[in-house]
């Protein structure tokens, strides 16, 4: 926590994927019954927990039963466990219990290193039943009402007149590897802002120079990328690069989009999600 004492300055650090057992949960994406338990590799700081256990913490501390389901897609399993928040399982024993109502052989799964096939027969199609008329509604009154709300409450106007997109780079997943010697080889300027090159004409800006990108939350600073890909008024960024604090780079320099969104505002009306595209921007030159 720091001297703020604000919710968000706690960190709660969790065990990485060679820390943790795992599983493939995603096997309803292979081609074939494949599965593959993995076992621990490197061991972790004795502080650290699962994710799991977080919210088993959190549950007994707010008085709220901690009920396990294994995820829904891959694995069907028809029951739940309710667990003991004094007495918890290990996650090798919630992997076992997820696999109960599998296809595969629990023990033969949990000692192939490399993953189980699991041999059958392929899977026949059966005809579908007679057409009933019934199609999906792709764009119901709610849907189009929300729709019609969020182009009303965010105007083109010249004060911010550009829209922030996300963008993602070759060999990056979010923000993983981005502190990696050969990432920043790649990268040499980090957190870019890719732009069209008739925007950069009008807006006299120079190809390659620094940049400060505008919202009505925050500013930060990035490198100028021509780029005739993208479209007339967007720019795009990549997401989770740079600290917070532009004063604290430390070992993850670029630019932290995050600084160009509210947390309070232009909140998604059903999960509450904060504007995550389309964020409406100014581009000035540095």
């Amino acid at each position: 926590m720091t001297e703020t004492g604000r919710l968000a300055d706690y960190v709660i650090a969790t065990k990485t994927p060679y820390e943790r057992h795992d599983m493939t949960f995603f096997d309803n994406f292979f081609p074939y019954c494949y599965a593959q338990y993995t076992r621990p590799v490197l061991t972790p700081d004795p502080d650290m927990k699962e994710d799991w256990e977080v919210m088993a913490g959190l549950s007994k501390r707010l008085g709220i039963p901690f009920v396990f389901r294994p995820p829904a897609f891959g694995i069907v399993h028809p029951g739940a466990w309710e667990l003991d928040p004094d007495n918890l399982p290990s996650s090798e024993e919630l992997i076992r219990w997820s696999l109960d109502e599998s296809l595969m052989d629990t023990d033969t799964l949990m000692n192939s290193r490399s993953g189980f096939i699991r041999e059958e027969e392929p899977p026949t199609i059966e005809p579908g039943p007679e057409d009933d008329g019934a199609r999906l509604d792709v764009c119901p009154p709610d849907v189009r009402e929300e729709l019609k709300q969020c182009l009303d409450a965010d105007p083109v106007d010249d004060t911010y007149p550009y829209r922030l997109t996300p963008r993602r780079h070759l060999g990056v997943m979010n923000s993983a590897f981005i502190r990696q010697e050969r990432t920043h080889k790649l990268l040499p300027n980090a957190n870019t802002l890719y732009m069209n090159p008739q925007d950069i004409q009008a807006e006299r800006l120079a190809n390659g120079g620094k940049v400060q990108i505008e919202s009505r939350y925050g500013s930060i600073e990035a490198s100028l990328k021509a780029d005739p890909s993208m479209r007339p008024g967007v720019v795009s960024m990549h997401h989770l690069w740079g600290a917070l604090d532009a004063s604290d780079p430390g070992e993850n320099p670029g630019a932290h989009v995050g600084s160009l969104v509210s947390i309070d505002r232009e909140l998604q009306t059903i999960s509450y999600m904060p504007k995550q595209s389309a964020i409406a921007v100014t581009i000035a030159s540095l």
